[in-house]
């Protein structure tokens, strides 16, 4: 069905069909039959395929044409054909109507509709009032959204949403920032939000802007770059491409390419470098815009950026926090900026998915596997799931940031036929227990942050596309439900307990930015940028005193960090023997320590932590009801037609 002459908010200007549903789509939910009622502006003499239009009636006074449609079959395919449209009674004939509105049945069957300002359904709200934080990746079409000046976005005003816009992706533009902020409001849970990959800082400024003004002032903003940028399927691999080419061609000795490792002097450009470093110098900056509006004190506390990666390849992670430590931090020992500050000034969190790694993906794939062996095959796979959550957060936890989960999940495949094994052990009910355990790892791994789709699609443990999705009584929410109302969350074990002592060779990471320490001995820092960084984890809540011992120092002083913040620096590095202790208050939970080289060299023996005083006013059960929350995912679409361009409706809005 080709498209027919719009406006500026896509309404029709002319006579007109509206293909409002299409049946061949939800042949599996529980139906569509019902009352409807439609409501536009103008008039039109409209009838219908698939229900029967009565009660039309015009207001003058208002403009507004009202009338009910009436559907009978469960799984219709619902055209409206508008004629002799005008859009006032002094317009000519053929000029089309503007606010167009059809508002579904408040229950499948019912004779009664939403009223028109109802932008929810009441089944939609039920489900998301679950978790504590609503991301709106797919709400607002993030993946290849292509976005750039304010005026681009979407508005309450238009017509939809979803439908195909040339440049978008399949989801088209996405809907307005208002209604997700209204979402947020109206269900009292924190805001995620992901920025459009070309938004400009006007974009930015603005959008800031309408969430400073319109959002309840109680609720935390979680603020990310796009989504999946290292994801080679997704046009914003390509975006990212084009912008750091743009970057470059503004400037070669641009500060991505401040080493000349992303564009060499033969032209050459190392888009995994390149791209790390603009995305997280790109998060870099959009905090700021944000600090602009909301103020320094809301920074963190209530504004939260994120650099989101990917868990099973720290590369991105890594590339981008020693680039943001290096170049905005003066930390590799040149003058880059002349306002230096660390990482987790500019950062709250970060780090890649929460899916549960360890099951072989060949498994999945086996068309001939049964649903025990998947199940099986979990119990084989925590120990592996709990190395890649942890790796992400000791990068994470040296520089003083959180670890957070975007997506999280069992890890099966999303593009699985209804009827494989994959997808029946979604519903089976030692799913439950898969899903209960996957959260528990990534707490127990140091995370803090956990995030997951929750509502509608196969490929994440939810029903098929449905009219009504409700609670959905399914092993993921009776999961999520049991976690959500558990008063405790598991303690973290990432990292060397403490009190105790650490052998400099046991580093978790290196400013090389891939090796892991893993030996008894020595390691030697020397250079204007050496470095190891150690995760710790306390379960007491006090002071801690912290010694390094060295040797075979020549000239030798290092700075400790401690949670991305240096506690000391200048320590005289003894040539054998120990140096000034250095002393910090933490809290039960994760930390990390970073050594490096400030002056000369040595070698790094041990790092000694010992308990100096307790104190119990830090002290709680954990988590204490702070940071460590169990988040939940509340996208609008979940990917809940896989592999589909086309999108009849939300089943979230009411019209």
């Amino acid at each position: 069905m080709d498209p027919g002459p719009v406006d500026e908010r896509g309404m029709p200007v002319s006579d007109f069909d509206l293909y409002a549903l299409d049946g061949a789509y939800i042949r599996e939910t529980s139906g569509f039959n019902g009352t409807y009622t439609l409501y536009f502006n103008g008039l039109a003499d409209v009838d219908a395929m698939s229900g029967t239009v009565q009660d039309q009636h015009y207001d003058d006074a208002q403009n507004l044409t009202k009338a009910r449609l009436l559907v009978t079959e469960p799984y219709p395919t619902i055209i409206l054909y508008f004629r002799n449209t005008q859009r006032t009674a002094e317009s000519a004939v053929d000029t089309g109507v503007t606010g167009l509105k059809l508002m579904r049945p408040l229950g499948i069957g019912g004779g009664e509709s939403y009223p028109p300002d109802a932008i929810f359904t009441a089944e939609y709200l039920e489900l998301h009032a679950r978790g504590e934080v609503l991301r709106f990746m797919d709400f607002t079409a993030t993946n290849g959204n292509i976005q750039r000046a304010w005026a681009d976005r979407s508005t309450p005003d238009d017509l939809t949403f979803y439908g195909e816009t040339p440049g978008y992706w399949w989801q088209g533009k996405g809907a307005p920032w208002e209604y997700a902020i209204l979402l947020a409001n109206t269900l009292e849970k924190d805001i995620w939000i992901n920025i459009p990959a070309f938004a400009g800082d006007d974009y930015v400024a603005q959008l800031a802007d309408l969430l400073y003004t319109a959002l309840d002032r109680d609720l935390k903003v979680y603020v990310e770059y796009s989504n999946e940028l290292w994801n080679f399927g997704f046009p914003q691999w390509t975006h990212m491409e084009e912008l750091v080419d743009r970057d470059l061609a503004g400037n070669p000795h641009t500060s991505i390419n401040f080493d000349g490792l992303v564009r060499s002097a033969g032209g050459e450009t190392d888009y995994g470098l390149g791209v790390p470093r603009y995305w997280a110098r790109r998060v870099m900056e959009i905090s700021g815009n944000f600090r602009d509006r909301f103020g320094g004190d809301a920074m963190f506390s209530r504004v939260r950026p994120l650099f989101e990666t990917q868990a099973a390849w720290r590369h991105w992670l890594a590339t981008g926090l020693l680039f943001l430590d290096m170049y905005y931090n003066n930390a590799d020992g040149v003058a880059h900026v002349d306002d230096p500050h660390p990482v987790n000034s500019y950062l709250w969190g970060g780090g890649g998915s929460g899916y549960v790694h360890g099951m072989p993906e060949e498994l999945a794939d086996d068309p001939n596997i049964r649903v025990d062996d998947i199940f099986d095959a979990y119990e084989k796979a925590w120990p592996e799931h709990y190395s890649t959550m942890a790796a992400d957060v000791y990068w994470l936890s040296a520089f003083g940031l959180k670890r957070v989960a975007y997506e999280s999940g069992p890890g099966l495949d999303d593009f699985a036929d209804k009827d494989s094994a994959v997808q029946q052990a979604q519903i089976d009910p030692r799913m439950e227990s898969v899903y209960r355990r996957a959260a528990d790892t990534f707490f127990e791994a140091g995370g803090d942050l956990y995030v997951t789709f929750l509502g509608v699609g196969l490929a994440h443990g939810l029903l098929p596309y449905d009219a009504v999705i409700g609670s959905q009584p399914i092993p993921k929410l009776k999961a999520f439900d049991a976690m959500l109302a558990a008063t405790e969350r598991p303690a973290p074990t990432a990292g060397y307990r403490i009190p105790g002592a650490i052998p400099g060779g046991r580093y978790h990471i290196r400013e090389d930015g891939w090796s892991m320490g893993d030996h008894d001995g020595s390691i030697r820092l020397e250079g204007a940028y050496a470095w190891a960084g150690y995760t710790i984890h306390a379960a007491t809540a006090g002071q801690y005193s912290i010694t390094l011992e060295t040797a075979n120092s020549e000239g030798g002083q290092a700075t400790l960090w401690v949670d991305g913040a240096a506690v000391s620096t200048g320590l005289y590095c003894p040539d054998g023997g120990a140096t000034e202790s250095a002393t910090v208050t933490l809290a039960p939970g994760v930390h990390a320590v970073r050594v490096k080289a400030n002056a000369g060299g040595f070698e790094l023996n041990t790092i000694r932590v010992k308990l100096t005083a307790t104190a119990p006013r830090l002290q709680a059960a954990w988590p204490s009801g702070g940071e460590k929350m169990l988040i939940c995912d509340f996208s609008f679409s979940d990917r809940m037609i896989l592999g589909s361009r086309r999108r009849p409706s939300d089943p979230g809005l009411a019209r």
